[in-house]
């Protein structure tokens, strides 16, 4: 069924055919084990990143992706002789974002502080369906919405985004927002980790909050969220917290996101927010959008950190525990949902440290 016919008559068009992700498994982190024990270096190394279709400001595509590929968000390489399909990432906060084709169309919906002023967590699944539902349709699998930061400055230009200035409230409305997204099929996601308050300065804002308070506010919304919907993923910020860039921060994502609350997705960058190599490091799994940083950093920068044992042998464990390739275990499996909805698209991978740095 062509796309724009799916959208149209709001049919979903079926799923692909069966993979060995397709299917429930007892166990997905074996079998994730067992896949990424099974990949390359260069296999893993690519799903460490994601480009841009096209970069901001610029008429060319980037050749690396496939001809056909609308312009959405971000694509990362899936290793189809395993099975893992490739990721399509598109925006999503308020429903689909157009990707420039002829026919594209997509449903707009009311802004995340109205859909906040409801209170109803059900009605924000319902919204987390439909954009599932139009993702699908169009053969994207990673929805990047999910928008919870707290609202903390009256004057941030992507406040409309988010849901309120409660971190109850706002865990539980995103919680149903990534729960509906994933129902249809596809991965949801939760952003931006963390205090991303002010669109003004982003870049370079230095967020300064005691971590007691900062754990009782914004990192509560998100581990509500998290332990209430298992997001397939989630985003970092731009700004830096307690002089630290949100997506380098080992606190917040190492010991706060994936220690402490036990996410067990991957998390990803904020467009053009990797600053290093070494945010790998810190608990960051994959470089969004990588040809707008001043180097692809998690790729050939981090391919010769690990070649030259710039990368401790303690790394190794970190890269076991995190989902840095994300393909594999399966988000239905995770998060008890419907048998129906289980698609190839929908799963995560536990991937560790190439095998050439292990020994670094």
């Amino acid at each position: 069924m062509p796309n724009d016919l799916c959208l149209r008559t709001g049919l979903v068009p079926p799923l692909p055919p069966a993979s060995p992700f397709s299917v429930p498994c007892a166990d997905p982190d074996a079998r994730a084990r067992e896949t990424e024990a099974r990949m390359t270096d260069d296999e893993r190394f690519s799903m460490l990143y994601s480009l841009m279709v096209r970069v901001f400001r610029k008429t060319e595509r980037e050749t690396r992706v496939p001809e056909d590929l609308p312009v959405i968000a971000g694509y990362v390489s899936g290793v189809a002789r395993l099975g893992i399909p490739a990721l399509k990432l598109a925006d999503a906060s308020l429903g689909l974002r157009h990707t420039e084709g002829p026919d594209d169309c997509a449903t707009a919906l009311p802004c995340g502080l109205a859909m906040g002023a409801t209170f109803n967590p059900a009605l924000a699944r319902t919204v987390g369906n439909l954009i599932g539902k139009e993702g699908r349709a169009r053969g994207f699998n990673v929805m990047l919405g999910g928008g919870i930061n707290l609202v903390r400055e009256v004057r941030n230009g992507r406040n409309f985004e988010y849901i309120s200035e409660d971190p109850l409230l706002s865990g539980l409305m995103g919680a149903g927002m990534v729960s509906g997204t994933q129902e249809e099929g596809v991965i949801g996601v939760l952003k931006h980790v963390s205090l991303n308050a002010s669109e003004t300065n982003k870049f370079f804002l230095d967020a300064i909050i005691d971590p007691a308070a900062h754990r009782e506010s914004d990192l509560l919304a998100f581990q509500i969220a998290i332990e209430r919907s298992e997001p397939g993923a989630l985003m970092g910020a731009y700004n830096l917290v307690n002089g630290a860039y949100a997506c380098g921060n080992r606190t917040i994502l190492q010991e706060a996101i994936k220690d402490a609350m036990g996410f067990k997705g991957w998390v990803m960058s904020d467009w053009r927010a990797v600053y290093h190599w070494d945010f790998a490091l810190h608990g960051l799994d994959q470089h969004s959008g990588a040809q707008l940083d001043d180097q692809e950093w998690f790729n050939e920068p981090l391919r010769k950190a690990c070649d030259a044992g710039k990368v401790p042998k303690r790394a190794s464990a970190r890269w076991s525990d995190a989902c840095c390739a994300r393909t594999t275990r399966s988000v239905s499996t995770r998060s008890g949902l419907p048998r129906r909805s289980i698609s190839p698209h929908i799963t995560l991978l536990r991937c560790r440290l190439p095998a050439k740095a292990s020994c670094c």
